[in-house]
């Protein structure tokens, strides 16, 4: 299954993760109006997810890549995506709790944005994402939200922030999700389609990524080094 994804770099590791890790393993219930499903209880911590030889297809600055792509995970620490083309690497970007660092190969350019630099923080944090990617913290956030027959409307929305998912209640497949800073007027926000493509749109950091993927071969409990360096002398560094 194939899933596009427009704008914004952090958008792309939604996409892998959403794309290609076994969410499906949870069955489906029926169960009460007020309740979630009970295999949140049989969900097993991992220390670490990592995803690799995901197939890309990758639109960056008007341009076309196909790419094999790696996502690797470490719960309350840090997401860290690689996208490869013809062996040469085009991007690499990590998340923190408090940093992005995105680099793109190709233009020989680093964002570095840190949140507490900001006068106004993101429309999406580390946090928010985990929700989304951790079937685990879903669960959590789940557990203290409303449902009804079909979905989970979970709302994280904080000061100038509106932050809103909504959860497939049988299997917790996310339908849909809106992100969207008052201040700033940025958002991230995405849908599930008829088709179960997932489409997401964003004005945040990136304008001009498309990025759909497929496959991918999952490992947990795995353990890499992260590697964010870059060469200070060939690289022109915007930070945000």
């Amino acid at each position: 299954m194939g899933i596009i994804y427009h704008k914004g770099l952090l958008i792309a590791l939604i996409c892998i993760v959403i794309s290609c890790t076994p969410q499906r393993r949870i069955a489906k219930e029926s169960g009460s109006r007020n309740s979630i499903p009970t295999s949140c209880d049989s969900l097993k911590e991992y220390k670490s997810l990592y995803i690799s030889k995901i197939n890309a297809d990758i639109q960056l600055d008007k341009q076309n890549y196909s790419a094999k792509v790696s996502f690797y995970y470490l719960p309350d620490s840090i997401m860290y995506a690689s996208a490869i083309n013809s062996g040469f690497e085009i991007l690499r970007i990590g998340v923190t709790k408090d940093s992005i660092v995105y680099i793109n190969r190709l233009d020989k350019l680093v964002f570095i944005f840190r949140n507490s630099k900001l006068e106004y923080p993101p429309p999406i944090n580390f946090s928010d994402l985990e929700v989304m990617i951790n079937r685990l913290k879903l669960c959590t956030q789940s557990r203290k939200k409303n449902t009804d027959k079909k979905n989970i409307n979970i709302d994280l929305s904080e000061r100038d922030i509106d932050k809103r998912i909504i959860v497939e209640r049988a299997d917790l497949m996310i339908n849909k999700f809106e992100f969207f800073q008052k201040k700033t007027s940025e958002y991230i926000v995405g849908e599930r389609s008829d088709s179960n493509d997932f489409i997401i749109y964003s004005n945040f950091i990136v304008d001009d990524l498309m990025l759909k993927v497929s496959g991918g071969d999952i490992e947990y409990n795995k353990r890499l080094k992260i590697d964010l360096d870059f060469n200070r002398t060939k690289y022109d560094i915007v930070y945000l």
